[in-house]
């Protein structure tokens, strides 16, 4: 991970539209069902009991995520 280490209430704040900390923690854990059915996990670290994530990790899960959606509506239907 290259960038400063942000704790997770510190990355909410980033985000476009102010999730939770336990939001972005889901993103970390469980991550975002895109529309094509694929699962987007946001890349995190722990170090000893705190969990980080940096800026870049940030846009990287945003942009997967808003890829895989568009890869969904620009497959012509079966």
């Amino acid at each position: 991970m290259d960038g400063k280490y942000l704790s997770l209430g510190e990355a909410a704040k980033l985000a476009p539209t102010r999730p939770s900390a336990n939001c972005v923690w889901r993103w970390c854990r469980k991550g975002v069902k895109a529309r094509n059915g694929e699962r987007v996990r946001l890349r995190h670290v722990r170090v000893g009991g705190r969990v980080y994530t940096t800026e870049a990790d940030l846009a990287a899960f945003f942009e997967a995520t808003a890829a895989a959606d568009a890869e969904h509506f620009e497959t012509p239907p079966p």
